[in-house]
């Protein structure tokens, strides 16, 4: 049986920008100026008394000048605080998906052991021989910041699970990177006739805190902060690519590959922080 493990699989990419904007405004100015001749005499003193009432009119070329009142319209480039950044949306990288043909998983946190549970409810399905393999890139570092694999018995009291960081040298960036669960690895309870006696002598029951790896109903990605995280607020984005499976009896459950849907991959809200989701990215 193997341990959890992580291979390093085929790049991705995102990217992130911020869009600047400049803002220009244009000032306008007019002129004018008078002539005011000395009359020879008082006749004529009054044609240029006349012709001086005509420089008035130039006057009107004034009102031109609130034609200068379009330039307010450069109040228009107040449109220069720009576009609302394309990286807005968080981690992700904006707009564009963040990747084909998968699912994101979303979990905000600003403090520790803030998680979200993302699990497939299956079977129950005989896994003490199984692996469970999860192809996916984390768009969120830190070595206190956790994807770990997990798988829940019949009962839900049983659990087991392999705590991993999201520490940037097991997933460097843009890389997509296998993880594995092998449910038989963990504590599973021996059968009834070999429990240990009683304090009566008789045979008692096995605790049911400890993982059935041979009744496994539920599995998945528990992601968010460590018991030691302390800030800052962020969200935590996991993106997954492929589940697939090893090693179950009549193999029961194909690949995957969230083609089309989330393909029963959920959010358990009951045991997640509040704002944790899970986003269908399709092909197209």
């Amino acid at each position: 049986m193997r341990d959890a493990r992580c291979l390093r699989g085929r790049p991705s990419a995102s990217r992130y920008g911020l869009a600047g904007a400049c803002l220009a405004s244009a000032l306008l100015a007019a002129c004018s100026e008078d002539d005011d001749p000395t009359p020879a005499n008082g006749g004529s003193g009054g044609s240029s008394a006349g012709a001086s009432g005509a420089a008035g009119a130039a006057g009107a070329a004034g009102s031109a000048g609130a034609a200068g009142a379009a330039g307010s319209a450069g109040a228009a480039g107040a449109a220069g605080n720009g576009p609302t950044p394309p990286d807005g949306s968080g981690p992700d990288g904006g707009s564009a998906p963040p990747c084909r043909d998968c699912v994101e998983l979303r979990v905000p946190v600003d403090d520790s052991d803030q998680t979200a549970t993302f699990q497939f409810q299956v079977g129950p399905y005989d896994m003490r021989d199984a692996s469970i393999y999860f192809r996916m890139r984390t768009l969120t570092v830190g070595a206190q910041l956790l994807a770990s694999p997990f798988a829940r018995d019949a009962d839900l009291e049983g659990f087991a699970i392999a705590e991993l960081a999201l520490r940037e040298d097991l997933y460097p960036e843009d890389t997509w990177v296998t993880i594995s669960l092998s449910p038989g690895s963990f504590y599973y309870p021996p059968p009834a006739a070999a429990a240990d006696a009683g304090a009566d002598g008789g045979p008692s029951e096995p605790d049911s805190s400890y993982f059935d790896a041979s009744n496994v109903t539920r599995f998945g990605l528990k992601v968010g902060s460590s018991a030691n995280y302390a800030g800052p607020a962020k969200t935590v984005v996991v993106l997954v690519d492929t589940v697939s499976f090893e090693r179950i009896p009549g193999n029961p459950l194909g690949e995957k590959n969230f083609d089309e849907d989330v393909e029963g991959f959920s959010v358990d809200v009951a045991e997640s922080v509040t704002g944790a989701e899970i986003i269908h990215h399709p092909a197209n």
